[in-house]
């Protein structure tokens, strides 16, 4: 399962315990993070000249992962913040770069040929994730 490799599917997760009630630590601030950095991979893409169907699979899968909780969270007003939602954050930061480690995966070259698979729209099965998969699949079957 390639997603446990992204950080933005770990708080995705946290958002779904979060507002389920299963956790009373609140991922905003983290979601509000990866949002700044998901902009500025649009820009990167942008940059290297990315199709337009790459860019736009990216804006779209990142926007169910990022967008829509974000949105959730502004919503229903849970977007007060507390030290120990921080904390806890660092707790699955670290948690994180755990199992990168033990999976003996480096998360700078991971993410940089993840980024490289998007902007040369690569077609290289492991660094796609279920929903870039997903994606393909219902566009190039129904869409196109």
């Amino acid at each position: 399962m390639i997603e446990i490799y992204y950080f933005s599917y770990w708080i995705f997760v946290w958002f779904l315990f979060y507002i389920f009630g299963f956790i009373k630590y609140n991922p905003y601030i983290y979601i509000f993070i990866a949002i700044i950095l998901y902009i500025l991979d649009i820009f990167i893409l942008y940059y290297y000249k990315s199709s337009l169907y790459t860019i736009i699979k990216f804006i779209i899968i990142n926007f169910l992962i990022k967008g829509i909780p974000l949105i959730i969270l502004i919503y229903y007003k849970k977007n007060i913040y507390k030290l120990d939602d921080f904390i806890f954050g660092l707790f699955l930061i670290s948690m994180y770069i755990f199992i990168l480690l033990l999976f003996k995966k480096n998360i700078y070259s991971y993410y940089k040929k993840l980024m490289n698979a998007y902007i040369n729209n690569s077609s290289d099965i492991k660094y796609k994730t279920y929903l870039s998969r997903l994606y393909d699949f219902i566009y190039f079957r129904y869409l196109k």
